[in-house]
């Protein structure tokens, strides 16, 4: 993780950051082309919005920064909160956007659901204005309350590990990046004050009807007993240490026993899967689960560790788990996409344009043949007509596991499944590739 220049700065937590310092916490950053940095308006994302802005006006980097603050449309200050972003950006010469939360709002778990609408639109800007990655200005205390958080939760390594200061597949497959980890929000408060920059305030963060405000304040009390925000940070530090190490070895086990299916469907050997040691079955299972299905997030442990307990009872079995279908047969864990009221519709496939299906594929026609027998259509197998010829299946594979395979099809016959069919003429005329 990258910090401050010395642990004595780190100390000093009501001293403003200077130049120096954020050339250093902002070093990892140099190598990006293009940065949306998410800008509320609060005290913590202006100051990363000022350092950026700076740091790239200092010739540090050469990229695209471009703000983007979400009106979530909550409370009556928002807009004008949002313009006083506009304002600031415009002052410091960086293109910006509100981004704005349309349609009725929750009533109930409305932090959860704001967060969730904040990340979509933040994805849909930056798909929109190809910005590679998002900065965004979580900072020390955020952390040591993700932290305290997740411990009430009873979470394992991964929970504990808290933030990270690269996370390559954030909320809505973002690449998200946060160069402020360890800074005491003092130190960015300070940093502001002693430039006479104006920010907002947001009520709910001092409201203790929310757990993050209540964990907060418990901070002085919990330091006095030896759990300072330095001894968190370093516990966080051993967590993604540890983190690293095992995801290692899940690397070296899937590279070593799973096979992977062109049409969708992966499997491995029944024996070595029960043989692994309970941490790493369920890290695979996780995995191997968000790799079949259309899903970004792992399934909750609970949920993970029934499911591994039905699978080693030791008789066949197939069950559900995060929008896949786990079978055990005949020595073999088969894993795919559940065809559900989840599953994508077909879509319509023209020439020379690429369509992505169900959050997995991507297809595109490559020739210019016409279909005798009406539009081209991409979906799941399932939904496909017959193929005219024979479609063997592989041997040791479960028919049903093709249910949800990528497939092209006309109005008559199915005419294209990546690795399992292609029909003659046909032949060579769809690229099909995993997102």
């Amino acid at each position: 993780m990258t910090g401050l220049p010395d642990a004595d700065s780190l100390a000093a937590a009501d001293a403003k950051l200077d130049a120096t310092a954020f050339d250093q916490l902002f070093s990892f950053l140099k190598s990006e082309s293009s940065l949306a940095v998410g800008v509320s308006g609060g005290a913590d994302s202006l100051c990363l919005l000022h350092a950026l802005a700076q740091w790239r006006d200092r010739g540090e980097w050469g990229g695209v920064l471009y703000g983007l603050t979400v009106d979530h449309g909550l409370r009556p200050e928002s807009a004008a909160e949002a313009e006083m972003v506009a304002t600031q950006c415009r002052e410091l010469g960086v293109p910006q956007e509100t981004l704005c939360w349309a349609g009725p709002k929750p009533r109930s778990n409305v932090q959860a659901e704001a967060r969730g609408a904040r990340y979509r639109l933040f994805r849909e800007a930056m798909q929109r204005l190809d910005l590679k990655a998002l900065v965004l200005a979580h900072h020390q205390d955020d952390q040591s309350e993700t932290f305290l958080d997740r411990l009430t939760r009873g979470s394992g390594v991964t929970g504990l590990s808290s933030m990270k200061q690269i996370e390559t597949n954030g909320p809505e497959g973002i690449r998200i990046l946060r160069p402020l980890l360890s800074v005491p929000k003092s130190r960015l408060v300070a940093t502001l004050e002693a430039a006479g920059t104006t920010w907002a305030e947001d009520p709910s963060n001092s409201s203790t009807s929310y757990k993050r405000v209540r964990l907060r304040r418990m901070a002085d009390q919990l330091a006095e007993e030896g759990l300072s925000a330095n001894r968190i940070l370093s516990t966080v530090r051993n967590m993604q240490r540890a983190e690293t190490a095992l995801d290692q070895w899940v690397d070296a086990v899937e590279a070593a026993q799973v096979l992977v299916h062109e049409a969708g469907p992966l499997k491995l050997d029944f024996g070595a899967y029960a043989a692994l040691p309970d941490e790493i079955r369920l890290r695979l299972l996780a995995r191997l689960t968000v790799r079949a299905s259309s899903r970004k997030d792992r399934p909750r442990l609970e949920k993970l560790e029934e499911a591994d307990q039905r699978l080693c009872a030791g008789d066949p079995v197939r069950l559900t788990l995060n929008g896949c279908i786990l079978d055990v047969a005949a020595s073999c864990l088969t894993i795919w996409r559940e065809a559900g009221r989840a599953l994508a519709v077909p879509l319509l496939l023209t020439p020379d344009e690429e369509v992505q299906w169900d959050g997995r594929y991507r297809c595109q026609m490559t020739g210019s043949k016409s279909s005798g027998n009406g539009a081209l259509w991409f979906g799941a197998l399932a939904d496909a007509p017959e193929p005219v010829a024979p479609m063997e299946l592989p041997q040791h594979w479960s028919r049903a596991a093709f249910r949800t395979a990528p497939a092209v099809w006309n109005e008559t016959e199915l005419l294209h499944v990546p690795g399992l069919y292609s029909a003659r003429e046909w032949t060579g005329l769809f690229r099909i590739h995993r997102l």
